[in-house]
C-alpha cells in the first residue's frame, strides 16, 4: 500500500475489511515517511470506515525532533541517517496537540507515550533493558460517535 498514491478505502475493502465490524488498526512505522496530506487523508478514510469503538494504534516521531525545535538525544544523527538512507522523515505530531488534531477525525486519544517510557513501564519489571527513544512515540485512539 502506497499511502501517497493508492486508495486506502479500496485496498481495505478488496482485502475483506467490513466497516460495520469493530476493528483494531495498527499503523506502525509509516507516518514519519508520509506527507502531511497523506496522513490527513488516511485519518479521514479511517474516520469514515471504522466502526465506533474501533482502535487506531500508531507510531510517530515527535515533530520537535524532526524540525529541531526540541532537543532529543541522537535526533540530529537520526535525521541525517534517514536522509542518507534515501527515506527522509517528513511528518510528525506534537504530543501536546495530538488529541486536538485527532478530534475532527472522530478519534479520542486514549494513550500516548514515548518508546522510552513504554520500555521502562513494561520491560524493566521483567529485568529487560530496552532503551526506547524519547522522540519516538506510540499512541492509541478510539473512534467515537459524532
Amino acid at each position: 500500500m502506497d499511502f501517497e498514491r493508492d486508495a486506502l478505502e479500496t485496498k481495505l475493502i478488496e482485502a475483506g475489511y467490513h466497516p460495520a465490524v469493530q476493528a483494531v488498526v495498527v499503523w506502525e512505522g509509516v507516518i514519519d515517511y508520509l506527507t502531511e496530506s497523506a496522513v490527513q487523508s488516511t485519518l479521514a478514510v479511517l474516520a469514515r470506515l471504522l466502526a465506533p469503538s474501533s482502535l487506531l494504534i500508531f507510531t510517530y516521531t515527535h515533530q520537535g525532533a524532526l524540525d529541531g525545535s526540541k532537543a532529543f538525544p541522537g535526533a540530529r544523527r537520526w535525521r541525517l541517517l534517514s536522509r542518507v538512507g534515501g527515506e527522509s522523515f517528513l511528518f510528525g505530531f506534537n504530543p501536546d496537540t495530538l488529541a486536538e488534531v485527532l478530534k475532527p477525525y472522530r478519534f479520542q486519544l486514549e494513550s500516548d507515550a514515548s518508546t522510552e517510557e513504554i520500555a521502562r513501564r513494561y520491560c524493566s519489571p521483567l529485568g529487560r533493558t530496552e532503551p526506547g527513544n524519547r522522540a519516538y512515540r506510540v499512541a492509541t485512539a478510539r473512534r467515537v460517535e459524532t
